[in-house]
């Protein structure tokens, strides 16, 4: 997993598409829903997606009208459901719909489309993402994206754009030691206590679905990590990245605990606590840096690339 900058967004904006429909009230004939894909900064999600890989996101339109009162409801059955692929890049790129779609004929009738990542399957206005899905792993590891509600029609079909923002919380852990730390240690699990992972989005409320809260461990940690050593006791050692980061649920207060154990000792629920935010916010990148002194350990917190921000904490 890797990081996307603080606008926590993919744009999609104008493409030619051209098609029809079956049924004889459509026509394909200047109403073509039009979209493109880009990306406005430079953005890293989920491996493999890197800066100019590409990934597949669902989409999906609800037909609502003539009667301007009218309101949407995102439970029902969508209107139409296809996918496309996007490109992680700086510029506008045109895209194309697995299944071209056009607006109804009829002008008053408003199309209401919503896009996401991975794709999981729609039913009653929730997407549930599974265990075989192609772009979805369920171990912490997954970055959700939801591009939310766009409106389009017949006679006002150009210069859409669908924003993805990160649902998702990334916490990413590093370590350190200070020179009173046993050389040798190693780091060999790091697991975050009452948190959730995203199993699914609604439609409905723009909001994650969560498995049920639980002990995540953080992956990659498999392999120990050796903690690296400050020369002297003025000085610092440069931290060591351990794991992979991590993305759940958006938590509310300002702390979260840690049990960690390394081939010295095991730590249970170990607190951080963040600074500058009451909560843990979607689209921010807490990087956790932990300093090991001897029998004990000293966290400190900062937000990374997404959007900025800072946090300490210390733990005896």
């Amino acid at each position: 997993m890797k990081t996307i900058n603080q606008s926590l967004c993919l744009l999609l904006a104008a493409a030619a598409l051209t098609a029809c429909d079956k049924e004889p009230q459509r026509s394909a004939e200047d109403a073509t829903i039009l979209l493109s894909a880009g990306v406005p900064t430079t953005v890293e999600v989920r491996a493999p997606i890197e800066t100019g890989d590409s990934f597949r996101a669902a989409i999906a339109g609800w037909e609502v009208g003539p009667d301007a009162e009218a309101e949407v409801d995102y439970s029902l059955e969508p209107r139409w459901e296809t996918a496309t692929t996007v490109k992680a890049q700086p510029a506008l790129e045109a895209v194309t719909l697995d299944q071209t779609q056009v607006y109804h004929a009829n002008a008053a009738v408003r199309t209401y489309m919503k896009s996401w990542y991975p794709q999981g399957t729609l039913a009653s206005g929730e997407v549930r993402f599974a265990a075989d899905d192609a772009d979805y792993v369920g171990d912490g590891t997954d970055d959700v994206l939801l591009a939310r509600e766009l409106v389009g029609r017949k006679n006002d079909r150009f210069d859409k754009a669908l924003y993805f923002a990160h649902e998702t919380v990334q916490l990413r852990f590093q370590v350190r030691g200070e020179i009173s730390l046993e050389p040798g240690t190693e780091v060999r699990s790091i697991k975050i206590n009452d948190v959730q992972v995203p199993v699914g989005i609604s439609l409905v409320t723009d909001e994650l679905l969560g498995s049920e809260a639980g002990q995540l461990p953080v992956p990659g940690v498999e392999v120990p990590v050796t903690i690296p050593i400050a020369a002297d006791e003025n000085s610092q050692a440069d931290p060591a990245t351990v794991g992979v980061p991590v993305m759940i649920l958006p938590v509310e207060g300002q702390t979260l605990s840690l049990d960690i154990e390394t081939n010295h000792a095991v730590y249970e629920a170990t607190p951080f606590t963040i600074d500058e935010d009451t909560r843990f916010v979607p689209g921010k990148a807490y990087v956790i840096t932990l300093t090991f002194v001897q029998q004990k350990i000293e966290l400190s917190t900062s937000v990374a690339e997404w959007q900025p921000g800072t946090g300490s904490g210390k733990v005896e």
